[in-house]
């Protein structure tokens, strides 16, 4: 079981979507698991996320909550 949870909440966010997760991912810490919260975004933010195939991550798509 992971030591530590890191979470993103995201919309919209192609722009800085990319470096955010890759510096996450890229840590010395291992024993993490990584949440990424899509909130409905209508760019590119879906398409860049399943790129990532990176057993810690979790990606979960929402409807836009506001």
């Amino acid at each position: 079981m992971p030591q530590v949870s890191v979470v993103t909440s995201v919309y919209n966010g192609e722009e800085y979507l990319e470096e955010c997760v890759d510096s996450i991912l890229n840590q010395t810490f291992q024993n993490f698991e990584y949440i990424i919260l899509n909130n409905g975004s209508t760019d590119g933010t879906a398409r860049i996320l399943q790129r990532y195939t990176d057993p810690r991550l979790r990606i979960i798509h929402q409807e836009n909550l506001g």
